[in-house]
C-alpha cells in the first residue's frame, strides 16, 4: 500500500519559491492532475493561509483522489516571533498554548471553505511531545511527520502515526536552489536524517524510492512518501514525478486518513 503525500505553502518567500515561476498553488493543481491521471490517491498538507484563496480550495475539492490535510497555519511565520518562542520554550512549534491556537486556526480556516481536515503534518517535521495530544483534542486522526525507514504506522493516544518511511525529496534531491555547492556547504553543519546526509539526481533518487517501496511491500509495510509539488517542478518540471506515478500505478494507494493500523 502506498500513501503519496506532499506539502503546499502560501507565499512564504522561501528559496524554493523565489526561483520558481509558478505559485505552489498552481503546482499543487498540476501535481494532483498528474496523480489522478494515473489513478493515484494522494494527500496534500496545506498551510492554513492557503485557505484564503477560495478559488484554489474549490478547485482542489473537485479532485476525488485528493485529501486535504493541515500543515500549520503560517509555516512558522513571522519568523522573528517563532524564534522568540523557540528560545523561551525550547520548541520550534512554540509552547503548548501556541500550538493549540495554531492548530485550531488551521482547522477553522479550512472548515470555512467546507473542508474538514483529519490529517496533519507539522511544518518542518517540528512536532514535539505536546503535538499529538493537542491534535487528538481537536479531532485530528492522523499525523505524518516522523522521518524514518522501515517502520510501520502505529496508534498513539487515538492518533495514527504515519511515518515517512521512503527517502524524502526535498532534503535529498539536487534541485532548484539546492545545487551541489549549496548542499556541500550545508553539510558542513553536520546535518543528516535517519536515511542519509546525501543528495541525489532525480534518476538516482527515483531508483532508491522504487527499491524502498519494493522492500516495504515484501514486509507488508505501508510506504509513505513525501513528494512536494514545488520540488518536482523545480527539479525538472514534473518529469521525474510522472515517472514515479507510473511506477505507483502498480500498487494500491490510499489517502492518509484511510490508513488503518493492524
Amino acid at each position: 500500500m502506498i500513501c503519496l503525500t506532499g506539502d503546499v505553502h502560501h507565499i512564504i518567500n522561501s528559496k524554493e519559491q523565489q526561483i520558481c515561476d509558478k505559485t505552489e498553488q498552481e503546482l499543487a493543481i498540476t501535481y494532483t492532475e498528474i496523480a489522478r491521471k494515473n489513478g493515484l490517491k494522494i494527500t496534500l498538507f496545506l498551510t492554513g493561509k492557503c485557505a484564503k484563496d477560495k478559488e484554489f480550495i474549490q478547485t482542489l475539492q473537485n479532485f476525488e483522489n485528493l485529501e486535504i490535510g493541515g500543515h500549520t497555519y503560517s509555516a512558522f511565520r513571522p519568523t522573528i516571533l517563532y524564534k522568540f518562542m523557540k528560545k523561551m520554550s525550547g520548541k520550534t512549534y512554540g509552547p503548548y498554548f501556541n500550538q493549540a491556537l495554531d492548530i485550531s486556526w488551521t482547522i477553522k480556516a479550512f472548515k470555512k471553505r467546507g473542508v474538514d481536515i483529519t490529517s496533519w503534518r507539522t511544518h518542518a517535521y517540528a512536532s514535539d511531545a505536546n503535538t499529538v495530544k493537542i491534535l487528538q483534542e481537536q479531532g485530528i486522526k492522523v499525523i505524518s511527520d516522523i522521518v524514518k525507514p522501515n517502520i510501520e504506522p502505529k496508534e498513539e493516544n487515538g492518533v495514527m502515526i504515519l511515518p515517512i518511511n521512503v527517502l524524502p525529496d526535498h532534503e535529498h534531491l539536487y534541485h532548484g536552489f539546492r545545487t551541489k555547492t549549496v548542499v556541500t556547504n550545508f553539510l558542513k553543519t553536520g546535518w543528516t536524517d535517519s536515511f542519509t546526509n546525501k543528495s541525489f539526481s532525480g534518476d538516482q533518487w527515483l531508483k532508491q524510492v522504487k527499491e524502498q517501496i519494493r522492500e516495504n511491500e515484501k514486509q507488508g509495510i505501508v510506504s509513505t512518501l513525501i513528494v512536494h509539488p514545488q520540488c518536482m517542478y523545480n527539479l525538472n518540471k514534473f518529469s521525474t514525478f510522472k515517472q514515479l506515478c507510473k511506477t505507483l500505478k502498480g500498487y494500491g494507494t490510499s489517502n492518509a486518513r484511510d490508513i488503518i493500523c493492524d
